[in-house]
């Protein structure tokens, strides 16, 4: 049992990523829960609204213990955190339990003391390029060992843009 989080209020790639991943876990017999914000894409998965995206610390706390219930009532297996404030929670929500959990890094993070001083991204970090993995280990000082790259999927080395020079105007 999986259970992916994200702080989503917007469509971002971190829903599109997890979404596509969360089908893919379902295909192979997994069973799959997402918990965010808000869920702007069609998915078969089962999504579950929690305001993970609000950080104030009464809400954090509350999210918090959703999420310890959640874990439990569900018996998930493994945590996955998408976002920085998923990361959070999620870290303090799988304190304790039996659950596995990791996060993937979807871009640059906030360079700020607390980042450096608590790591709270799981065992497992997943980078969605080789330049957020740089900047992980370089900059938010991360453990190189723990960090995976693996690309969005995207192949960029085949895109070619069909934009058409401006004319110029006499």
């Amino acid at each position: 049992n999986i259970l992916h989080v994200l702080s989503q209020t917007e469509l971002t790639g971190a829903e599109t990523y997890a979404l596509d991943l969360g089908a893919h876990q379902t295909a192979g017999g997994h069973s799959v829960f997402v918990v965010s914000d808000k869920i702007h894409l069609p998915t078969d998965l089962e999504v579950i609204n929690q305001p993970i995206s609000k950080r104030s610390y009464a809400q954090r706390w509350k999210n918090i213990r959703f999420l310890r219930k959640l874990i439990e009532e569900k018996k998930i297996d493994l945590v996955h955190a998408h976002s920085r404030a998923a990361s959070w929670i999620c870290h303090h929500a799988t304190r304790g339990t039996s659950a596995g959990y990791i996060s993937t890094v979807h871009g640059r993070q906030h360079l700020h003391l607390s980042l450096k001083l608590h790591d709270i991204y799981g065992d497992r970090v997943i980078a969605v390029s080789p330049n957020i993995r740089r900047h992980l280990i370089d900059e938010v000082k991360m453990d190189p060992a723990k960090i995976s790259s693996i690309p969005n999927g995207v192949d960029f080395d085949g895109y070619r843009p069909n934009v058409q020079a401006p004319q110029r105007m006499r």
